[in-house]
């Protein structure tokens, strides 16, 4: 059984939470003010990522509370809670926590060691349905969980949908796309809202997405400083179950060929339809508005291939070739720029490896690391990349160089190019 707080999987470079305090001040003294002005400027752009990846925040009439972080109590019996409510097992204490950016219920944890759902149970990665598991169901077996026999992700489904947890019985591991969201970048150790989700040990959580490289491997979030990384199903790690959304989708092709370093037997993240070729170089993604450059930065747009070697920048050069080419726009504005973390890893394929993308979409993408605009709060100075060999994502030092890739904001659901003018 792998240590819980570093199990031996494929963790992102620089993977333990050092703070502040760890390094010598001169970052700090070079002045606050400014950083603090660079952190405030992340967080509104941000707050615009999140308008275009979760649609029903952009739908949201004027006045209601979508728009910014928000979350909701549910009673184990289903109903919402005033922000003052208890966490316990009655039927009107809270259970469950409702993200209204997203509209998935999330399980709350209990510090109860007798009870299901502690806090510290861990579980190994199961699931016997053949079109949402890789093609491997992974492994049941006993490790830390309540009750005797099996303690894997999905008895622990079956046991929560059974009692009927805050009135539902449609609960399941959430994909890896759905767990980062409730990932607060704001925060290290743990990585998340401490108001809406307590009893949330820093550590490994999975998710109910396969990794394309080894049918051994699954996807899983790292609650200590919010990397998405993949380990063995063999590991015991913590889960929390969500309802809502779509999940992990049944088959579904990329395009007419499945490239050789895909697994076809899972379901395409990125699918070639969804997005808007420009004919320019660049492609809208229809289900988030984004309109990417099909090239890394230093690459060349040949009409149909991205020819040349991508150029690799230290982290203040990237995002200064994203605010140049963008003109000095402001964040939600029409300029190209940097991409936030989740918006970069939005256009990652996890079926495939590397690289990690669609290449019928963005042709000859380096299996490298590349950078996005948001900063890792843990260590000053750091910010967070994502390795397009596998998807993960991690976090580097500043003065370190690697690939650009610009996106820019757009038109969401956008069908045609006449309507992304």
């Amino acid at each position: 059984m792998p240590n819980e707080t570093q199990p031996q999987a494929a963790e992102p470079q620089r993977c333990s939470v050092r703070r502040l305090p760890d390094r010598q001040s001169n970052a700090v003294s070079e002045g606050l003010a400014g950083i603090a002005a660079m952190l405030l400027n992340q967080v509104r752009m941000a707050s615009c990522a999140m308008l275009l990846v979760f649609p029903a925040i952009a739908d949201a009439e004027p006045g209601s509370t979508a728009g910014a972080i928000h979350f909701s109590k549910l009673s184990n019996a289903g109903n919402v809670l005033p922000a003052d409510a208890a966490l316990g097992s009655g039927g009107g204490d809270w259970a469950c926590t409702r993200d209204n950016l997203t509209g998935l219920v999330w399980e709350v944890k209990l510090d109860d060691a007798a009870h299901r759902r502690h806090m510290t149970h861990r579980y190994k990665w199961f699931e016997r349905e053949l079109a949402r598991n890789g093609r491997a169901p992974g492994l049941f077996a006993a490790d830390r969980c309540a009750g005797a026999g099996r303690c894997d992700s999905e008895r622990f489904v079956a046991e929560v949908n059974a009692e009927g947890m805050c009135g539902a019985r449609d609960w399941r591991l959430p994909n890896v796309r759905e767990l980062e969201t409730i990932v607060d970048f704001r925060r290290v150790g743990p990585a998340v809202d401490p108001e809406y989700f307590p009893n949330t040990p820093d550590s490994y959580y999975w998710s109910a997405t396969p990794y394309s490289g080894d049918r051994s491997i699954a996807w899983y979030v790292s609650f200590n400083h919010g990397s998405a990384s993949h380990g063995f199903r063999d590991f015991a790690l913590h889960v929390r179950l969500v309802r809502g959304g779509a999940g992990i989708a049944a088959d579904a092709s990329m395009s007419g060929d499945v490239a050789a370093n895909c697994n076809a037997a899972m379901a395409a993240a990125t699918p070639s339809g969804e997005f808007l070729d420009h004919g320019d170089g660049t492609v809208t993604d229809r289900r988030t508005g984004l309109r990417w450059r099909r090239c890394a930065e230093g690459q060349r747009w040949t009409g149909d291939a991205c020819a040349g070697d991508a150029i690799l920048l230290d982290w203040s050069a990237a995002m200064a070739v994203g605010w140049t080419t963008a003109g000095g726009a402001e964040p939600c504005g029409d300029g190209w720029r940097l991409p936030e973390l989740l918006e970069l890893r939005s256009i990652v394929e996890e079926r495939c490896h590397s690289p990690a993308v669609n290449v019928w979409i963005f042709p000859s993408t380096p299996a490298v690391n590349f950078w996005s605009a948001t900063p890792f709060v843990g260590y000053l100075g750091d910010a967070w990349t994502v390795d397009f060999a596998m998807g993960n994502s991690g976090y580097h030092e500043g003065a370190s160089v690697h690939a650009v890739r610009l996106v820019r904001d757009g038109r969401r659901n956008a069908r045609s190019a006449n309507e992304l003018r």
